[in-house]
């Protein structure tokens, strides 16, 4: 995969986690369609599944919680 995927995936990951508490995901900050979440996740999906062993079980939750294919 290339860097950019790399970048793609890693950086919602740690979006998504800008969005979580103990209680869960906000919704409002990780599904909207202007967050960094939603900027960076379909890129991702695009480009990961020669990656998703690594990624996904750090990207399936928000996925879900957004209502999103949970893998690429």
């Amino acid at each position: 995969a290339s860097y950019q995927c790399h970048s793609y995936c890693g950086n919602a990951i740690i979006e998504s986690r800008t969005c979580s508490s103990s209680s869960g995901y906000d919704t409002d900050c990780l599904c909207a369609t202007n967050s960094n979440f939603m900027g960076l996740i379909n890129d991702c999906l695009d480009c990961a599944w020669c990656l998703w062993s690594d990624y996904g079980k750090y990207l399936e939750a928000p996925l879900a919680a957004c209502k999103l294919s949970t893998s690429p």
